[in-house]
């Protein structure tokens, strides 16, 4: 039997909101889009056009492999070409990753953020969907994307330290408002994490929810009143 797909980047709203996650990824309802979302889409496409990384034709994959394989190779990948996935409890989960620099035994994987405001440090709803980008480089596939189609590497950032951070920008400008630390993935930090995530979506788990001032700009908010779960 197939395994079921679920986006790595699913799991931000799961730090957000439990009732989020399951509203959308269980019951499959599709929040409009936001000025939020359509800025940051802007601002990406804005990012990819100035990333001066060297980019890698399908000839040169080969040898893509073998750098990162070497662990003392230092790469910057260009932005948005890494995609991910790994499999777990019969669900896959698949990403695509902002950044990623590797330096001799070390991997950084970066997650571009678009915001007005800051709160100056690193979010549980961050946390978890970088963590997912993370335990997908040590223990599933990565693979390096030309448009639709994806030449996969294999394992080759499973020997590798991997670490993390988020970088927010202003949504409107593209500046630079934090920068995490750079904070090293544990597989027994996220496991717990990544099995409740299966839990809700398997529906042995009750999701919890966030209240207050989060609820009220939430963009399934009308959706949420109506269900019970």
């Amino acid at each position: 039997m197939p395994c079921r797909s679920v986006p790595i980047s699913a799991l931000a709203s799961l730090g957000y909101c439990e009732r989020y996650f399951y509203i959308t990824q269980v019951l499959g309802v599709k929040p409009a889009p936001s000025r939020a979302m359509c800025a940051g889409a802007r601002q990406h496409s804005v990012l990819r056009k100035l990333d001066k990384a060297k980019r890698f034709e399908s000839d040169e994959i080969p040898a893509l492999k073998e750098k990162l394989s070497d662990s003392a190779s230092v790469i910057v990948l260009p932005r948005e070409v890494l995609r991910v996935v790994f499999v777990h409890d019969g669900y896959s989960f698949r990403g695509q990753v902002d950044r990623l620099v590797k330096r001799g035994s070390e991997a950084l994987v970066m997650e571009e953020k678009f915001v007005l405001r800051s709160l100056g440090k690193l979010r549980k709803s961050h946390e978890y969907q970088l963590a997912g980008y993370c335990h997908a480089l040590k223990a599933g596939l990565a693979g390096y994307a030309f448009g639709r189609v994806t030449h996969w590497l294999g394992r080759v950032f499973s020997h590798l330290e991997v670490k993390y951070m988020v970088i927010e920008r202003h949504r409107l400008t593209g500046e630079v408002l934090f920068a995490s630390q750079p904070k090293i993935y544990s597989v027994r930090t996220f496991l717990p994490i990544l099995n409740r995530a299966v839990g809700i979506l398997r529906g042995e788990v009750r999701p919890g929810r966030n209240s207050g001032a989060a609820c009220e700009h939430c963009s399934i908010a009308q959706a949420c009143e109506k269900i019970t779960c």
